[in-house]
């Protein structure tokens, strides 16, 4: 039988029990686990909502812009600015946009995953990147469809000067990860063996 961690942390909290623990202590206790699958884990929780306050030429290319994006909130309620250089052509001010903050590791076409670090970008520094949907591990016909509507660049989120934009970021705060504000949900799915014994382990609550 296929079990959702997902659902059984809502009948008892699992969160701080590492996976393996979890695996074994099912086995241990004749719930056999089998085999298990993570779903939708590729979306680093560093990258967030952000939104674009600024943008500037770049002085030493033509087809980069410095912006100043905000990344999340301060304590304070006082928006946390940094910034970030960006080649796509599509930006503008007011937009949100995905944001792989410092850290935020992002899958690229060969599979690999490449961390988001500080650099300077033709003399000028960059604390980030702005996320086109090709890094959000969209499948294909998905990011086709979204790229046939928005056209190339960075995934928008919200754009006050486009009507065809729907802005689906609700009342996300800024700094919200992005598979929240999407709705994509990381779960793990165990295949449990159940012993003849044991019908009450065909059903995630046996009765």
């Amino acid at each position: 039988m296929k079990v959702s961690l997902n659902c059984l942390n809502e009948f008892i909290d699992l969160k701080d029990l590492a996976l393996d623990k979890l695996v074994q202590e099912l086995t241990i206790r004749a719930f056999e686990v089998e085999d298990y699958h993570v779903f939708n884990d590729k979306l680093d929780e560093r990258i967030v909502l952000g939104e674009i306050l600024e943008i500037s030429p770049h002085p030493n290319a033509d087809k980069l812009q410095i912006t100043k994006t905000a990344i999340n909130l301060n304590p304070d309620g006082t928006k946390n600015i940094q910034q970030i250089v960006c080649g796509a052509r599509n930006i503008a001010v007011g937009q949100k946009v995905p944001v792989a903050t410092l850290g935020a590791k992002l899958q690229n076409v060969k599979g690999d995953f490449i961390e988001i670090k500080a650099s300077k970008i033709r003399e000028i520094e960059s604390y980030g990147m702005l996320c086109g949907v090709e890094e959000l591990a969209f499948n294909e016909d998905e990011t086709k469809k979204i790229i046939d509507k928005q056209g190339d660049g960075i995934f928008l989120l919200a754009d006050p000067n486009r009507a065809d934009i729907r802005d689906i970021t609700g009342s996300f705060p800024l700094g919200t990860p992005i598979k929240k504000v999407l709705g994509i949900e990381t779960d793990t799915v165990l295949d449990i063996g159940a012993r003849s014994n044991r019908g009450d382990a065909l059903s995630n609550q046996g009765r």
